[in-house]
């Protein structure tokens, strides 16, 4: 009956460090970037519930030709993450190609929501990053991306700012198991500094640091003691 019931324990441990480990490598997911629009991986689900562009001043909806692609990566310390990449199709086109000299502002709002299911993960933080490029250094200042991060525990916080090419923003929370970040990408071409400058935004990376549940992180630190408890009794024997 001993036996039985550590090996039962075992099990449970194997089968929590294999859920909680790090996670398996997936092929990256796809959706057209659209209200509505979701994908699920490591156990959270990211949706797109409100998108709109304006260009010139002018509010033209949701944008057609945007992709969000989602994949389960591993950031840094080897801490489980899933990733949100906003991009034009495949990402050989950019999502803004704007020239400067022209009246208005190229604005994309998108508000991310991500959920975790069925208690699996709790998210613990969110970053931004930003890729594109300008005609000369000093135009990069013109493009960028921010955003609020809401829902977070302790209220709200933002916006984090990411430019061009510079380091990621990032903030980190007590888990939660769901959050909204409101996103602005934007290019302001028509700032008189800028004259016939030339700048482009190729993608937007979002990523959401994950860690275990407590619950399922003790399950997991119950099968490794008794995993010990056996090599102990093997001994003993």
């Amino acid at each position: 009956m001993r036996r039985g019931f550590v090996a039962r324990m075992v099990a449970a441990g194997i089968v929590a460090g294999s859920a909680y480990a790090a996670p398996a490598s997936a092929t990256p997911i796809s959706v057209a970037l659209q209200v509505g629009s979701s994908f699920t991986l490591a156990g959270v689900t990211v949706s797109v519930t409100a998108c709109a562009l304006t260009v010139a001043n002018a509010n033209v909806g949701c944008p057609s030709g945007l992709t969000l692609v989602g994949d389960n990566t591993m950031g840094a310390g080897g801490a489980p993450q899933v990733t949100a990449t906003i991009m034009r199709g495949d990402g050989s086109a950019p999502i803004f190609d704007a020239l400067g000299g022209y009246a208005g502002v190229n604005d994309l709002s998108l508000t991310l929501t991500a959920m975790t299911v069925g208690g699996v993960k709790t998210i613990k933080s969110a970053a931004l990053t930003m890729n594109g490029s300008a005609d000369t250094a000093a135009n990069l200042q013109y493009i960028g991306a921010g955003e609020s991060v809401i829902g977070m525990p302790g209220g709200s916080f933002g916006p984090l700012n990411a430019v061009a090419g510079g380091p990621t923003q990032k903030v980190a929370f007590a888990p939660t198991s769901g959050l909204m970040l409101v996103k602005d990408i934007n290019d302001r071409t028509a700032s008189a500094a800028i004259g016939s400058g030339h700048m482009i935004v190729t993608s937007v990376g979002q990523s959401y640091g994950l860690v275990p549940e407590p619950a399922s992180l003790a399950l997991l630190l119950t099968g490794m003691a008794s995993i010990g408890l056996i090599r102990r009794r093997r001994r003993a024997i």
